[in-house]
């Protein structure tokens, strides 16, 4: 890499975080209770009976999106309450030795760094309230499909991407950006596979919307008073899924920020990922933003571990103003 081109990278963070700083993202809105409704109601009578119900008798618009694909609901109101919770650890234990760091580049230090992150990232998805969103199984299930992607395990990877799509529509950009990065590297295999994930998730999620049509009259735009949101938005949606909700909002938009470039310039496949992921944060409604970031945070904050490296090495050849030529006399 240049010298101009890594003080680009450099311009680019600094660009990136005043950004952010200058939109910052709405607040945190009202928990509206419609998804804890839902499954309650599911455990006396069938998922899509209970939906109906809620859309006849609510007190306000509810957008098809905040309400879920109904797999998590149905086995929350089939199993005791303790079992979500053992299914949770269990899982996060698989997503840790999925993507744990043991080798490759960096020292001991920075791979002790990224799994301690790891895991402080992985306890804020085995709290109760947690483990009751369907969008946090699902970024659990993205982020152990995108650790077996990264050690070669494709086929592992896709199955695993699509529970992910078939948990949440959110997740959904797993399967589609796995596919166009596959393409772009030459697995044309792999990115059949990928694709045909993709469609099957979008198709359960549109069978999904279909049911639920059917039901009631509902606010069927997915996208009810939409307005541009700014990329704080996103920030935001990170933020109250991830540890970084103990931060006041202004405070979690560098460590967000910084992990998406250094995500970007180490590995540009993983940023691609991350970017699909949290594009979903500037389109839903209000009321389904918290959720979004539960899909991207356990891929993305590990990153800010790798951050010291990437700054570094940046830095280092932004330094480099010209080559040296270093020239050794021989005398005889």
């Amino acid at each position: 890499m240049t010298a101009a081109r890594a003080r680009a990278w450099l311009l680019l963070l600094a660009a990136a975080l005043i950004v952010a700083l200058r939109f910052p993202g709405p607040p945190a809105p009202e928990p509206s209770g419609v998804r804890e409704a839902l499954t309650e109601a599911s455990r006396h009578d069938g998922f899509y009976s209970a939906a109906a119900d809620l859309l006849r008798g609510g007190g306000r618009p509810v957008a098809l999106i905040e309400l879920p694909m109904p797999a998590v609901p149905v086995l929350r109101a089939a199993l005791p309450p303790w079992t979500g919770i053992a299914g949770a650890w269990i899982l996060a234990a698989g997503v840790f030795v999925a993507c744990r760091t043991s080798g490759g580049p960096g020292g001991r230090a920075d791979r002790a760094a990224r799994n301690l992150l790891l895991l402080v990232v992985l306890a804020a998805y085995l709290v109760p309230g947690a483990t009751a969103v369907p969008e946090s199984w699902a970024g659990l299930l993205a982020a152990a499909s995108a650790g077996r992607g990264a050690r070669g395990h494709w086929v592992q990877a896709v199955a695993l991407g699509l529970a992910a799509a078939v948990t949440s529509p959110l997740a959904l950009p797993v399967p589609a950006a796995a596919a166009a990065v596959a393409l772009w590297r030459g697995r044309s295999r792999e990115a059949m596979a990928w694709a045909m994930a993709a469609a099957a998730g979008a198709l359960a999620f549109a069978l999904h919307l279909d049911a639920l049509a059917r039901l009631a009259p509902v606010d069927g735009a997915l996208l009810p008073h939409f307005t541009p949101a700014g990329p704080g938005t996103a920030v935001e949606a990170v933020r109250l899924a991830s540890p970084l909700a103990l931060l006041p909002p202004g405070a979690a938009v560098p460590p967000v920020v910084t992990a998406l470039w250094t995500a970007w310039r180490l590995e540009p496949a993983a940023a691609i990922l991350l970017c699909a992921l949290l594009i979903p944060a500037l389109l839903v409604p209000a009321a389904a933003m918290p959720y979004c970031g539960y899909v991207a945070a356990l891929l993305l904050l590990p990153w800010l571990a790798a951050s010291p490296r990437a700054l570094r090495a940046t830095w280092a050849e932004a330094s480099a103003r010209r080559r040296r030529i270093r020239v050794t006399r021989v005398v005889r």
